[in-house]
């Protein structure tokens, strides 16, 4: 499956052995639509030996990623480079979402524009770490 936001159309694939096995009517959505939900997810295969009626899914699935409204970020990939503290957290628009930096876990600093978009993460950046121990947050 395969959703294009601006487009506002779902794309669906079946293949059998790397090949179109069947077409399926792509969907456009209506102006009014205000969002999809999702309620449970699933990678499975499926077979009944001997029928025409069997569907077995085989493959390789790479860098799935699912986040919902109430998805909190998490901060992945720390390291420094060249002097600044880096690391990235999964999400699509850093408008909104604000890295902040602590000594104590009680006093909190902004760190200004250490939230870039990169993809389908957050690119998190400080280029002027404090010197010895710091902490650091996501937070909207």
């Amino acid at each position: 499956m395969e959703y294009d936001p601006d487009e506002r159309v779902l794309k669906t694939f079946m293949l059998e052995n790397g090949k179109v096995w069947k077409e399926i009517q792509s969907l456009k959505l209506q102006d009014d639509f205000s969002g999809f939900a999702v309620d449970a997810f699933s990678i499975s295969g499926y077979t009944a030996k001997g029928t025409e009626s069997s569907l077995f899914a085989t493959g390789t699935v790479d860098n799935l990623a699912i986040a919902v409204d109430r998805s909190q970020p998490r901060i992945v990939g720390v390291r420094f480079v060249d002097g600044q503290w880096r690391a990235r957290a999964f999400g699509f628009a850093a408008a909104g979402y604000l890295l902040e930096r602590s000594a104590d876990l009680n006093e909190w600093h902004a760190v200004g524009n250490g939230v870039r978009e990169d993809g389908l993460y957050l690119r998190l950046i400080d280029e002027n770490p404090s010197l010895g121990d710091g902490f650091y947050r996501l937070s909207r």
